[in-house]
C-alpha cells in the first residue's frame, strides 16, 4: 500500500470516527430533558387532589432501565354539577416541563374542567417533574405513558374508557397521537402545537439542545437513528404523528397558534390533513406562540375544548 492510500485511509478512518462521535453527542444530548420542580398543588387553587403513582403500560422499555414510576394528581369531578357518567381528561404536557406547568395560566383551566363535570388527570411524563426516568424520546416511549394514565383513570377511578379523553401539549401531543393509534377504546384527543414528522423539527430541537449548528442534521441523521435505537431503543422513523393519525378512527381536535415559531402551524395542517375521520378539525388561533393558545384566548379555547369533549364522551362507539 502506497503511503498516499495508507494517509487517505487513515483520513477516513478518523473522519469515520468524527461522525460517529458527533452522532453520539447530538443523540445523548437530545435525550436529556430539564427536568423542572413541581412548585405548586391544585389545593393552592382551591382543589381537592390525590396523589397517584402507577407504571406506564409496558413498564420496562428497556431491561437495563427497569420499570419506571410516574406520579401525578387525581382531581375529581365537581359531582354537584353533573348526573352523568363519571368523565375524565387525562392532561399530558411538552418537553421541559412538568404537570403544574405555569400554574397561575393552567389551574384555572383545570379548576373550569372540573365544574364542568370532569375529573381531571395530570402526570409527569418519563424524566420530568417527580416521575422516574433519565431520558426522553419525543413521545417514543411516552405514548406508553399516557396509555398507563388511559388505564389509571379505568382501573383505579372507574372511569369507562369511552369517557376518558387526552389534552395534550407539544411533544406530549404527538406521544398522545401514536398512543392513540394503538389504543381503540380511546375516543377522544384534543392536541395543542404538535409536530408532524420528527425529521421536520430535529433540525430545530438539535440546534437548541446541543451546541451543533442544524445543518449539520442531515448529514448525521442516518447515524442518529442508527445509535438511538442501538443505545436507547428508540425508532426515530417511527415519530410521525402525520401518519398514526390515519390510524384514529374517531375525530380529533387540534390546536395551533399561527404565531407559533417553535412548531409552525404547518405541522397541524399536516395532521389535520392525513387524518382520515372527515369531522377531525384544526382550530387556530391568531397568536399565543408555543402551546400559548389558552393564555392568549382562554374562554374560547376553554369552551372548544369543554364542548369537544362533552360531545366524544356523549358519542356512540361506531
Amino acid at each position: 500500500m502506497t503511503l498516499a492510500r495508507r494517509g487517505l485511509m487513515a483520513a477516513l478512518g478518523l473522519l469515520a470516527a468524527a461522525y460517529v462521535v458527533i452522532a453520539w453527542t447530538m443523540v445523548s444530548m437530545a435525550v436529556v430533558a430539564d427536568r423542572e420542580p413541581v412548585e405548586s398543588t391544585p389545593a393552592e387553587y382551591g382543589m381537592a387532589y390525590e396523589d397517584v403513582a402507577f407504571l406506564p403500560r409496558m413498564p420496562e422499555q428497556r431491561a437495563d432501565e427497569g420499570p419506571l414510576t410516574l406520579h401525578g394528581w387525581w382531581i375529581p369531578a365537581d359531582t354537584g354539577q353533573t348526573g352523568e357518567e363519571s368523565s375524565a381528561v387525562i392532561i399530558v404536557h411538552g418537553l421541559d416541563s412538568n404537570r403544574a406547568r405555569e400554574p397561575e395560566t393552567w389551574m384555572p383551566f383545570i379548576r373550569s374542567l372540573r365544574d364542568q363535570g370532569f375529573s381531571v388527570l395530570l402526570f409527569d411524563l418519563r424524566a420530568h417533574g417527580e416521575s422516574d426516568g433519565e431520558i426522553t424520546s419525543a413521545g417514543y416511549y411516552e405514548r406508553y405513558d399516557v396509555l398507563g394514565a388511559f388505564d389509571l383513570a379505568q382501573n383505579r377511578y372507574g372511569v369507562p374508557a369511552r369517557r376518558a379523553g387526552v389534552l395534550a401539549f407539544s411533544m406530549g401531543g404527538a406521544a398522545s397521537v401514536l398512543a392513540a393509534a394503538e389504543e381503540p377504546q380511546l375516543r377522544a384527543l384534543v392536541i395543542d402545537s404538535s409536530f408532524a414528522n420528527i425529521d421536520d423539527l430535529f433540525a430545530v430541537e438539535i440546534a437548541d439542545r446541543t451546541p451543533l449548528p442544524a445543518w449539520t442534521v442531515g448529514a448525521l441523521r442516518p447515524g442518529m437513528e442508527l445509535l438511538a435505537r442501538m443505545r436507547y431503543g428508540i425508532r426515530l422513523s417511527a415519530l410521525k404523528p402525520e401518519e398514526a393519525i390515519s390510524e384514529i378512527g374517531f375525530p380529533a381536535l387540534l390546536i395551533h397558534a399561527e404565531d407559533d415559531t417553535r412548531i409552525d402551524i404547518g405541522h397541524s395542517e399536516r395532521i389535520a390533513a392525513a387524518a382520515t375521520h372527515p369531522q377531525t378539525t384544526l382550530l387556530r388561533f391568531p397568536d399565543g406562540g408555543h402551546s400559548g393558545a389558552y393564555e392568549a384566548h382562554p374562554q374560547e379555547f376553554l369552551t372548544a375544548v369543554a364542548a369537544y369533549f362533552r360531545r366524544q364522551f356523549g358519542a356512540q362507539p361506531p
